[in-house]
């Protein structure tokens, strides 16, 4: 009986192996040692040549990076060197950014007391448009906008006002409204919709005649929006003074100040 059941177990074995050889299966699946390598293949060492060549790509660039430092520390101020690592501080052109900042502050300087002019604007005046500012910066406030942005915002209204002749005084506050909103355009990530900043001021402007207006200024313009503001030229400066947080804050206070003094 025992013989027997040993040839019944053989046989069975012997049955397994040619069903599973009947399939070609017994080379792909093997033993458990050899699915575990054909899983994990063995990772390529890199060869010496490779290596060789990876130093040589990173010794040049080394090289470059140490040229393109002492070229630019011959031409920069010292802050701006201790910068050079700031990728956002473009430091490498900051010479052409002032130069072409000056440039442009000189094509868009107009005259400071055009206001006083009777003959040009018969009803607007400097008492009214500061005003004007001084409510553009509390709503400029509420909305959390950049402060580059109210100085877009009044020197498109005294441009406005500089090129447009007698200007209405009941139309002043939506000048005001319709500049903020052209600014908001140009300097703001996500700026306020029309629709919101109608609701802060309770719609005493159209929105119809918001619109309107806009397509008047930019005309007026000729979409010229982008002039250097005082506040940029007072972040350079702070740079090169080593102005700390307070003290570029005092200037900054400073700046805005004079946002209300046409003088």
């Amino acid at each position: 009986a025992e013989c027997g059941t040993d040839s019944q177990v053989q046989s069975s074995q012997t049955h397994k192996q040619g069903f599973v050889s009947s399939f070609g299966v017994g080379g792909v699946l093997g033993t458990s040692s050899n699915v575990t390598s054909a899983q994990k293949p063995a990772k390529e060492q890199p060869t010496g040549s490779f290596q060789e060549k990876l130093e040589k790509v990173q010794g040049e660039m080394e090289n470059r990076k140490k040229e393109w430092m002492k070229k630019y520390k011959t031409r920069l101020d010292l802050n701006d060197v201790l910068e050079i690592r700031n990728p956002q501080s473009v430091i490498e052109f900051i010479p052409e950014i002032i130069s072409n900042m000056r440039s442009e502050e000189a094509r868009h300087m107009y005259p400071p007391n055009f206001l006083m002019d009777r003959s040009f604007q018969s009803e607007i005046t400097d008492k009214y448009r500061q005003y004007l500012v001084d409510w553009l910066a509390e709503l400029h406030y509420k909305f959390k906008m950049w402060a580059e942005t109210l100085y877009v915002t009044v020197g498109i209204i005294d441009k406005t006002l500089m090129r447009w002749r007698d200007f209405q005084k009941t139309d002043l506050q939506l000048l005001g409204i319709t500049a903020l909103h052209i600014a908001g355009k140009y300097e703001e990530i996500y700026p306020p919709e029309l629709k919101t900043i109608l609701e802060i001021i309770e719609n005493a402007v159209n929105r119809v005649n918001v619109c309107r207006l806009e397509t008047q200024i930019l005309q007026i313009l000729d979409f010229d929006m982008v002039w250097p503001s005082i506040l940029r030229f007072m972040e350079r400066y702070a740079c090169i003074a080593t102005f700390n947080p307070e003290q570029q804050m005092i200037a900054q206070m400073f700046c805005d100040f004079m946002l209300l003094n046409m003088q």
